[in-house]
């Protein structure tokens, strides 16, 4: 994640039921292109890593590394609900960014979803939960909607104006520098 010190997910995750602040329960159901993570002079080309089997990536799931009707390096297709890809942590605290193609019909569903470790409730908040940073992408009745929490508490906000699940193709590109 951008600030994670645990997992980053790409279309889904073990648990999407449970990411917070999103009534989203399932994973993406469509096709990804062009997934790529950058931080200063560091890229990674991730559906391209997916695809040569490289060790520090896992797939769980019915994916396939094509799109269909697609000129485009290295596509990756979730087929089944439990399909995802995870990844290691990313020390990127204050800058990167990540960027990809997607397409698909599916109302709703996770694209990208990332939390950092718990963390103890801070010393006299009545918070019994633990709490831990996330970052997350998700579709929601069509729309596309970044979901964040960097330690000073979760927003939510719309980051499309139209419906993105027209079997177009939409291209998304996050970048976070510091706390901006």
């Amino acid at each position: 994640m951008l600030g994670s010190d645990d997992f980053f997910y790409i279309g889904g995750s073990p648990n999407t039921a449970d990411l917070p602040g999103s009534p989203v329960s399932n994973n993406f159901m469509g096709c990804l292109k062009d997934v790529v993570y950058k931080n200063n002079d560091f890229k990674l080309e991730l559906s391209r890593l997916a695809k040569e089997g490289d060790p520090k990536m896992k797939i769980n799931g019915d994916l396939v590394f094509r799109c269909e009707n697609v000129a485009a390096l290295d596509p990756v297709t979730f087929e089944s609900p439990e399909a995802y890809i995870s990844l290691p942590k990313w020390n990127t605290k204050k800058t990167g960014s990540i960027s990809f193609d997607f397409r698909t019909t599916e109302p709703n569903g996770l694209l990208l979803f990332s939390h950092g470790r718990l963390q103890p409730p801070k010393e006299g908040r009545s918070e019994r939960l633990h709490k831990a940073d996330y970052f997350a992408m998700e579709l929601l009745d069509g729309y596309l909607y970044l979901l964040l929490d960097m330690g000073s508490g979760g927003i939510k906000m719309r980051a499309s104006s139209k419906k993105v699940n027209d079997g177009e193709w939409c291209h998304v590109d996050f970048q976070r520098d510091g706390r901006k």
